[in-house]
C-alpha cells in the first residue's frame, strides 16, 4: 500500500492503529523518526504495559518530540497556538479564529489526522472597537463565521473559550468589568451542522444557554466539556448514557451514578462523601479551590475508584496531598497534582510509599530540570511539569 493510500486509511478509520502502524513501519524504513513515535504513543494507548516498559515509552517520545515537534508541526507555523500529538500525528490543535475562518482547511494538509480544534479566547476591550455594543457584534460575528468553517466538518471535537469583552459601565469603577456571550456562542454551535461531532467543549453558560442545551440532541456525542454552567443535573439528564464515555463538568451532580459507561470523569467542587460516581471509570480529574485531607482521603475509599488508571487533583492549595502517601489504588498509573505548591520535595515523599513502585507519570506543579533528572533516576518514573490548557478531547 503507498503512503498516501495508508494516510486516507488512518483518516477513515481513525480510532484504529492498524494503519498507523504500517505506516510508521514505512516512516521508519525511510529513516523518519516519526514511525518511532506512532508505535510508541499507539503502545502507550492501548495499554497493558508493564510499569518499567511503560516509562521506557513515555520517556523516549518525549525526546522524540522535544527534538522533532518543531519540524513536525512546521507546516501549522503561524497558524496554531498549540498542538497536541496522539498515537504518533497531530490528533489536536488550539487555533484563534481570525487563522481559523482564513486557514482552517490548511490545517489538514499539515496535519491530515486531526481529530480536534479548541478555538482560542475572542476577547476584546470594548473601548478599542467602539463601545459595548460594537464589541458584541464584532465578537458574534467572528464567532458565528468561525462556527460555520467547512473546516468543521472534517472535525471529530470542537471546543471554544467563551467570547466575552471588558467594560467599565462608570467611571469611578476601578477596573473594567468582563462580560462573556456564553449563552449566545452556543446559540451559534446548535444552529450549525454538527451532528457529525463526537465530542464537543462548551463554556460559561447562564441559565438560557444551559436550558438550550439540555435540550439539544446529545444522543451523539460520546464526549462532552461544559465550563461554568448553572445546572450541571439538566446536562447530565439529557445524555445518553449508553453512548456518553466522557463528561467534563463545573460541578458534582446527583446524577453521574446513572451514566454508566462513562470512563473519563472531570468534576468540580467535589463534596466529600455525597454524590455517587459512575461505576466504571478510569480517569478521574477532580478541582476546587481547597482540597485538604480530610477531602482527598474520602475520594480515595469511594469504591467506584477501584479502577481508577488517572486521577489529576486540581486546587489553588492542595494540602491534601498527604491523604496520597498511603494510598490504596491499585490500578492507578497517571497522578496529576495541579498546583504550583507541589513540587519535588512532595513528589519524593509520595514516591516512596506505595505508590512509587506503580506510577508511571507524576505531575507536578512545579520543578527544575535537575530536580525532575534526580526524581526520574531514583524512582524510575516520568516526572511531568506543564502548565494546564484547554483541550477538547482528554490530554
Amino acid at each position: 500500500m503507498r503512503v498516501d493510500e495508508l494516510l486516507e486509511a488512518i483518516i477513515a478509520a481513525p480510532d484504529d492503529d492498524a494503519p498507523r502502524r504500517v505506516y510508521g513501519d514505512k516512516l521508519l524504513e525511510a529513516g523518519e523518526p516519526q514511525g518511532e513515535l506512532i508505535h510508541l504513543q499507539c503502545d502507550l494507548a492501548a495499554g497493558g504495559l508493564a510499569r518499567d516498559e511503560a516509562v521506557r515509552r513515555r520517556v523516549r517520545a518525549r525526546e522524540l518530540l522535544a527534538t522533532h515537534a518543531a519540524r513536525w508541526t512546521a507546516g501549522l507555523a503561524g497558524i496554531v497556538e498549540e498542538a497536541h500529538f496522539a498515537r504518533g500525528f497531530v490528533d489536536e490543535v488550539r487555533v484563534a479564529a481570525a487563522p481559523w475562518i482564513a486557514r482552517g482547511p490548511e490545517l489538514f494538509a499539515a496535519a491530515p489526522a486531526l481529530r480536534g480544534v479548541m478555538l482560542s479566547g475572542l476577547y476584546v476591550r470594548a473601548a478599542d472597537v467602539g463601545g459595548p455594543a460594537a464589541a458584541r457584534g464584532f465578537l458574534l460575528d467572528t464567532f458565528a463565521r468561525a462556527v460555520a468553517s467547512p473546516a468543521v466538518q472534517s472535525l471529530e471535537g470542537f471546543g471554544y473559550v467563551a467570547p466575552g469583552y471588558e467594560h467599565r459601565e462608570y467611571q469611578w469603577e476601578m477596573s473594567d468589568e468582563a462580560h462573556w456571550l456564553g449563552d449566545q456562542a452556543l446559540g451559534d454551535v446548535l444552529a450549525a451542522d454538527i451532528g457529525h461531532l463526537r465530542a464537543l467543549s462548551i463554556d460559561t453558560l447562564d441559565w438560557h444557554g444551559t436550558r438550550a442545551l439540555a435540550q439539544a440532541p446529545l444522543g451523539r456525542l460520546q464526549r462532552l466539556v461544559v465550563h461554568d454552567a448553572k445546572d450541571d443535573g439538566a446536562i447530565v439528564d439529557a445524555l445518553d448514557p449508553a453512548v456518553i464515555t466522557s463528561l467534563g463538568l463545573s460541578g458534582t451532580p446527583w446524577q453521574l451514578a446513572k451514566l454508566v459507561n462513562l470512563r473519563e470523569l472531570a468534576i468540580g467542587d467535589w463534596p466529600a462523601g455525597s454524590a455517587s460516581l459512575p461505576p466504571r471509570l478510569v480517569r478521574l480529574a477532580a478541582r476546587q479551590a481547597s482540597f485538604h485531607a480530610v477531602t482527598v482521603q474520602a475520594l480515595l475509599e469511594r469504591p467506584e475508584l477501584a479502577g481508577l488508571v488517572e486521577l489529576t487533583l486540581s486546587a489553588f492549595h492542595l494540602d491534601g496531598w498527604t491523604a496520597l502517601e498511603h494510598a490504596r489504588l491499585p490500578a492507578l498509573r497517571i497522578l496529576r497534582l495541579a498546583a504550583k505548591g507541589i513540587g519535588a520535595d512532595h513528589a519524593r515523599t509520595l514516591l516512596r510509599g506505595p505508590l512509587g513502585a506503580q506510577l508511571e507519570l507524576l505531575e507536578i506543579g512545579s520543578a527544575t530540570d535537575r530536580e525532575r533528572a534526580e526524581l526520574e533516576h531514583e524512582f524510575g518514573v516520568v516526572i511531568d511539569v506543564r502548565p494546564s490548557t484547554t483541550t477538547v478531547f482528554w490530554r
